[in-house]
């Protein structure tokens, strides 16, 4: 019964765009993106902690309610989580739009 279970759990696949910006550095920043997988809910800052971590970020949580992340030390750092969305939700809006896009090439009070 066990494994009947585990199979029946939804992943989730949430990726992200996380900005790092090394403090000593004037206008050294990046854009960088992750991804995470988690049982069907949003990954939480301790997910996003553990993903940073496994990437070679040795990162605390500054706020989680806004996802910044932060080092201290000589090369100081601040890794902001900037956008994070649902792999599945993205599929669906693109799905929605080549739909959208049928019903405007055959119907031109839609805009076709």
């Amino acid at each position: 019964m066990g494994m009947m279970n585990r199979e029946a759990q939804k992943v989730a696949e949430w990726r992200f765009v996380f900005r790092i910006d090394y403090l000593n550095v004037a206008g050294e920043e990046r854009n960088l993106k992750g991804t995470l997988y988690t049982d069907g809910k949003p990954p939480t800052p301790e997910d996003i902690l553990g993903f940073l971590r496994q990437s070679g970020f040795d990162v605390k949580v500054r706020d989680r309610e806004h996802l910044v992340f932060y080092r201290e030390g000589e090369n100081p750092l601040e890794i902001r989580i900037v956008k994070i969305g649902n792999e599945e939700r993205e599929h669906d809006d693109a799905a929605l739009k080549a739909i959208l896009e049928q019903f405007r090439k055959r119907d031109p009070a839609i805009g076709g």
